[in-house]
């Protein structure tokens, strides 16, 4: 049965002959009971005594606030909106375990703010009047990219497909991007194709390379960059398996022909260029040879024929 307050008000128990004195008990119990709940307020979030969105750099303290009104007093509690614990990181006041989910009390602090704090918090307040209120923080944790490469070394067989990954994390999101041989941009097409994976301030980074030839071989680098610095990665691509047996040959007399230009000297006689070993001193005593022979000729000749 619901009591009014005409009802409450009007009830005059000590004439009231018709009542037993067990149901006059219960309806001075009612009556009590819905007089005081003139004084019951839901609880309201007062946003000007609450924080709001917070952006700060990664080491930095950080303090989440929210305060509350109504009747009765409401009761404040925390949580992440993802449901993740709150004992990642180094939270003040309470020591948090891993397995701390909701966090109770109008304020929540954290010293040496991490990216793994990274997130929205939902403050609730609730006094047992319905409706409960709630209030959503955003906490923006700022930090220069980091760069994290499974393997550095990749083999691939020639005619091939192979790809390369790198892992990067930072925050305001970085600009990723590929290059080979220093300042060669890698973009999206051809024999390439560049992935990109994005969760919250993770990037996963795949470059994707068809038909691998001969001049595919060597460095490739991925890039991070953001407002509060820049990283590079590197992967070396490498021959594996069976090469082409020319490929192997061209490599070979290129190297010797550059270990005999380190060790040869060019000369000119008689208007053409030859090509002296400087490591074989006989063709030098030849030469010398060969100018004392011609002086003494001549010196012979004019000895024979003083007149010519």
């Amino acid at each position: 049965m619901r009591f009014s307050h005409a009802v409450c008000s009007n009830l005059d128990l000590a004439t009231d002959l018709s009542c037993e004195k067990a149901d006059i008990r219960k309806s001075v119990s009612k009556c009590f009971e819905l007089k005081n709940m003139d004084a019951w307020i839901p609880p309201d979030i007062i946003e000007e005594l609450s924080s709001s969105d917070i952006i700060t750099r990664e080491g930095s303290n950080v303090t989440l606030k929210c305060t509350a009104k109504g009747h009765p007093e409401p009761k404040l509690s925390w949580c992440h909106e993802d449901y993740k614990s709150l004992g990642a990181g180094n939270w003040q006041n309470n020591n948090l375990d891993p397995s701390v989910i909701i966090h109770e009390g109008n304020i929540l602090s954290v010293s040496k703010v991490s990216r793994l704090h990274m997130g929205a918090y939902i403050c609730y307040a609730s006094n047992g009047v319905p409706p409960a209120a709630s209030r959503r923080i955003m906490l923006q944790v700022n930090f220069p990219p980091t760069i994290w490469i499974p393997n550095q070394l990749v083999g691939a067989n020639l005619g091939s497909n192979v790809t390369l990954e790198c892992n990067t994390e930072g925050y305001p999101e970085s600009i990723n991007y590929w290059m080979r041989h220093d300042s060669e941009i890698i973009s999206h097409g051809g024999k390439y194709d560049v992935i990109l994976k994005v969760t919250n301030y993770k990037k996963i980074m795949f470059l994707q390379i068809r038909n691998v030839a001969y001049n595919d071989y060597g460095i490739y680098r991925c890039f991070a960059h953001n407002s509060l610095g820049e990283r590079e990665g590197s992967i070396h691509l490498y021959a594996t398996g069976d090469v082409d047996p020319n490929y192997r040959e061209d490599k070979v007399k290129l190297r010797k022909s550059n270990e005999r230009s380190s060790n040869e000297t060019s000369i000119k006689m008689s208007g053409k260029e030859e090509v002296i070993d400087s490591g074989k001193p006989r063709i030098l005593y030849g030469i010398f040879q060969a100018m004392i022979f011609a002086t003494l000729t001549v010196f012979i000749s004019y000895l024979l024929c003083p007149g010519t």
